[in-house]
């Protein structure tokens, strides 16, 4: 938050992933998820925001645990086709949010995935900071979540979170 300018990560091709500076505790880790999906939701059907969104879809994705040999963990992720404007430029990406653990500290961080779906490079690369501007701007809001909204989305994506859980994680 201390940072006044902030530089797009280059993408590889069509896709680009990058960890925000944001860490979370274990339980936040799984509220910050049901938060977003109702951001998400928020810019769908409707919404006049500064991007359009499909609906959000919340899933666990089994991923080996960094600085481990081998040993698994479940990532909690939310994901969405995004279309960002100006919409004339035809620019849409999938966006996924995952908290993966970060092999360095141990904690729990905001591991960004973008994949251009539709549009050219061009457009995208011009549409790209805005957006990831308001992205940046939602994860400093979630700091402003009291604690009982964080109990209410931890509960809420616990939920949603079992039901994944049940019918099987997606290997990463």
């Amino acid at each position: 938050s201390d940072t006044t300018h902030w530089t797009v990560p280059k993408g590889v091709g069509d896709q680009m992933a990058f960890n925000l500076p944001f860490t979370f505790t274990a339980h936040d880790r799984v509220a910050v998820i049901s938060y977003f999906h109702r951001w998400l939701d928020h810019n769908g059907v409707g919404s006049s925001g500064p991007f359009f969104c499909s609906p959000p879809v919340q899933f666990l994705e089994v991923r080996e645990k960094p600085g481990t040999a081998g040993e698994e963990e479940l990532v909690p992720s939310v994901a969405s086709t995004v279309w960002l404007k100006p919409y004339d430029l035809g620019v849409s990406q999938r966006m996924e949010i995952s908290l993966p653990t970060d092999h360095e500290t141990g904690e729990y961080v905001a591991l960004i995935t973008l994949t251009r779906l539709s549009g050219n490079v061009a457009g995208w690369n011009r549409t790209l900071l805005p957006f990831l501007g308001v992205l940046r701007k939602q994860f400093l809001n979630w700091r402003a979540t009291t604690d009982e909204e964080r109990r209410e989305m931890f509960a809420e994506a616990t939920r949603f979170l079992n039901e994944c859980a049940e019918k099987g994680a997606r290997h990463a």
